[in-house]
C-alpha cells in the first residue's frame, strides 16, 4: 500500500444510495404489527369497559426452557384480574407460546 498515492474519480467507490433506515423501519413494522403477541379482547357493559390483554416470551427460563406467560383483565379502567406464571410446557415457537397465553386469558374472561 502506498501512502501518498493519488486516486482517480473512476477508481473510487461512490457510498451505496440504498435508504437502510427506512428498510428497517419497514420490516420492524411488519415484525410487530404481523406478531399474534399481545390479543387484545374488548366487550362494552353499560358502566365500563372490559378489556383482557395477553403476552409470552420464548423460552424465558434459561434453566428449563419455559416460556412466561402474562395476563391482565381490566373493567372501567382498573385491573380485577391478572397472571404472569411459568407455562407448563416447552413451547417450541413464540407462536406456540403466545397461543397458549391466549388460552390463558380465554380461560380467565370465561
Amino acid at each position: 500500500m502506498v501512502k501518498n498515492s493519488e486516486t482517480s474519480q473512476s477508481e473510487k467507490e461512490e457510498p451505496s444510495k440504498f435508504p437502510y433506515r427506512q428498510a428497517v423501519n419497514a420490516l420492524m413494522y411488519l415484525m410487530v404489527g404481523t406478531r399474534p403477541g399481545c390479543i387484545e379482547y374488548r366487550k362494552d357493559f353499560k358502566k365500563g369497559i372490559l378489556e383482557c390483554f395477553s403476552d409470552a416470551d420464548f423460552g424465558g427460563c434459561k434453566s428449563t426452557g419455559r416460556s412466561t406467560s402474562g395476563v391482565v383483565i381490566n373493567y372501567a379502567g382498573g385491573a380485577i384480574s391478572w397472571l404472569s406464571q411459568r407455562q407448563a410446557m416447552v413451547s417450541t415457537s413464540t407462536t406456540e407460546a403466545e397461543i397458549v397465553a391466549a388460552n390463558e386469558a380465554t380461560k380467565k374472561i370465561i
